[in-house]
């Protein structure tokens, strides 16, 4: 075992156990179970995993994860058999990260192919493979290093390295991780989607294509637990997933991953045989979000979350966004339109951050309209003589007698029958935070990256990248191909 890296694994030649999910889920500290019609949820309250029986896919956490063995149906009393290595050596420690290193990692990012080897290339917009991956290894070592973490490159430049070449020199630079960035092409040309890859067990198959089992233990096997924590932390971040089209993390043979002495992945970042994702790729903003995507993973993978808290997609969100509730009427005070002063207010908002103010502080003159504001607060049942007593009872709680004068003033000025009326026609609509859009809105058909990336968003910068430039597209230059994305999920 070996923290400074994450380098974790068990023994690779352990022999091949089953265990029930009962037990799986003991081991995970998973207590919850649903039994769907083509799936099984498993769950903590923080994390869930969700088994396809009959295949080697899962979802954890919401991210597509490719197991080393098919998770095989047990009838309705097992309900699964779950290859052991798999629940010991990929989900436990998914769920249950182990601590961070002391010292600051050293990354060692290594931009594919270069040189005389362009690897893929797009027609339209024209981009070489081995100029995009230099440009996001730039990016993202520069975002690293702001971060605090050491960063070494195979390549900086348009230079040609072997495979062997590659691995030695992280060798050689005692990298604590190792990510290969490249870029992918198929004959479908509506393939898509970004896909990460770290090498399976040995004595296991590959994810698709090559299902040749090898029981030869390679070096980078050394590293399984955290080949897998790596890939994992990388790929949730990456934008152009959506459900079925979530790629995953996946598992092949691939050399770099073979002769690697840390944990190891390889990224592919998108399809440039798909027009859509091509265009994306030549656009610097969208580099940009790439980039700090894969940065992001490599922290979480260097500051993994605090024992028992996991990996919860979007915690920052649920963090931060306002929650209006009927017991926190001042938090809607944050919400446009929304009335500042309510009944419970001022007994309530010193405690809320960034409440309203209280009524305490308005002064003599109070105007009409915001004597009209506070009295449309009450419900339409309640007369005017009770809402001037509930306003003297507050007020001589927190002792602003200039208030109820004010208050007073501006009700016998208007008469009982205008309060009343104003109370029964005021209708306060508070926006719903989630709410779903309306049926008749069109559905967006541009990649959800796009509509997420605001107008004002600063992109990291990056030394410019020789045949790189953001490329000026035609927009109609794509008439022949589904403007959806992703479009298509390649089931292993």
């Amino acid at each position: 075992m070996t923290l400074a890296g994450l380098s974790l694994s068990l023994a690779p030649d352990a022999p091949a156990v089953s265990l029930t999910l009962a037990k799986a889920q003991a081991m995970l500290g998973c207590t919850g179970c649903v039994v769907n019609a083509e799936t099984i949820d498993i769950g903590d309250g923080t994390n869930r995993v969700r088994f396809f029986p009959g295949r080697r896919r899962t979802e954890v956490n919401g991210s597509t994860v490719w197991l080393n063995a098919i998770a095989e149906p047990a009838g309705t009393s097992d309900l699964l058999k779950l290859d052991a290595r798999d629940v010991r050596e990929v989900l436990r420690p998914l769920l249950r990260p182990p601590p961070a290193p002391e010292h600051p990692l050293r990354v060692m990012l290594d931009p594919g192919h270069g040189g005389e080897d362009s690897g893929a290339v797009s027609a339209r917009p024209a981009i070489e493979e081995k100029d995009l991956v230099l440009d996001l290894a730039l990016r993202i070592g520069k975002l690293l290093e702001e971060a605090g973490l050491v960063v070494g490159y195979t390549r900086r430049d348009d230079t040609f390295l072997s495979l062997d070449e590659r691995t030695a020199t992280a060798s050689v630079w005692r990298a604590d991780a190792f990510v290969s960035l490249h870029a992918n092409f198929a004959d479908n040309r509506q393939a898509s989607g970004p896909e990460t890859y770290v090498l399976p067990f040995a004595g296991y198959a590959p994810t698709g294509g090559d299902q040749r089992i090898s029981s030869k233990t390679r070096n980078g096997n050394r590293h399984d637990i955290g080949n897998t924590l790596l890939g994992y932390s990388i790929h949730r971040r990456l934008p152009g997933r959506r459900g079925e089209c979530d790629r995953g993390l996946r598992r092949a043979r691939f050399q770099v991953l073979r002769q690697a002495g840390c944990p190891a992945v390889l990224v592919e970042v998108g399809f440039l045989s798909n027009a859509v994702e091509a265009r994306l790729l030549a656009s610097g903003w969208f580099r940009g979000k790439l980039a700090r995507a894969v940065a992001d993973g490599i922290l979480d993978y260097a500051r993994p979350p605090k024992k028992d808290e996991g990996y919860l997609p979007g915690i920052e969100a649920l963090l931060t966004a306002p929650v209006v509730t009927e017991e926190t009427p001042a938090v809607a005070g944050a919400l446009p339109d929304a009335p500042a002063v309510t009944e419970e207010t001022p007994a309530m908002a010193g405690a809320l951050p960034d409440a309203p103010a209280v009524a305490a502080e308005a002064s003599a003159d109070v105007e009409v309209p915001v004597a009209t504001a506070v009295a449309a607060e009450a419900p339409a049942a309640i007369e005017a003589p009770a809402v001037t007593a509930a306003v003297e009872e507050a007020t001589a709680a927190i002792g602003a007698p200039a208030v109820t004068a004010a208050v007073e003033e501006a009700t016998a000025a208007i008469g009982t029958p205008a309060v009343t009326a104003a109370v029964e026609e005021v209708s306060v609509e508070v926006p719903v935070v989630g709410e779903e859009p309306a049926d008749d809105v069109a559905e967006p058909v541009v990649p959800a990256a796009v509509e997420e990336v605001p107008a004002d968003a600063e992109v990291p910068t990056a030394p410019a990248v020789p045949g790189l430039e953001d490329k000026d597209v035609d927009e109609d230059e794509d008439e022949n191909h589904p403007a959806s994305y992703p479009v298509a999920f390649d089931k292993a």
